[in-house]
């Protein structure tokens, strides 16, 4: 599956990464900060076929959201963008892992897991969960504003929030 992935690594076309030897940024924060039990409790009822997501490389189908997802961070310039293929299986909407650490219940965050492994909404900023990509195309430019668009993403809050009801 083509898609895209941005990180502070660099990389040169044809490389091959596996999560074996992959040194991600996001890995290590999402393995460290205080938000680490979100995917623990995503990763509690995933399916046989995903990985888990302490141990994958995520990408999106946009490379908008790329930049989105880097979006306002003060090094944001130090990023790299790579057009890549990946072993990813499915989509996943990505907005559900802040919707479920602000959920005031546990009925509501398990309700948030089921969507986010088995979506039934209409979703627009997506995450997409592999194990091995290989660099197919090194981004030189990234128009300045996409780091800034927050449209898809807040679109899904909102068909989030309808979830809550």
């Amino acid at each position: 599956m083509e898609l895209f992935h941005t990180t502070k690594c660099v990389y040169n076309i044809g490389d091959i990464i596996k999560i074996a030897n992959f040194t991600g940024d996001y890995c290590n924060y999402h393995i460290n900060s205080n938000n680490s039990w979100i995917n623990d409790f995503l990763d509690e009822t995933k399916p046989a076929e995903e990985p888990p997501r302490r141990k994958c490389i995520y990408s999106f189908s946009l490379l908008r959201h790329c930049a989105a997802y880097i979006g306002q961070r003060e090094d944001a310039t130090e990023y790299n963008f790579y057009k890549i293929e990946i072993n990813a299986q499915a989509a996943h909407p990505m907005c559900l892992t802040d919707v479920i650490r602000k959920a005031p219940n546990t009925g509501l965050r398990t309700k948030l897991r089921s969507e986010y492994w088995h979506p039934t909404k209409k979703w627009r900023f997506k995450e997409f969960l592999g194990t091995e990509m290989v660099i197919l195309e090194k981004i030189e430019t990234i128009p300045p504003g996409w780091f800034f668009i927050q449209d898809d993403y807040s679109f899904d809050i909102k068909t989030a929030k309808r979830m809550e009801i």
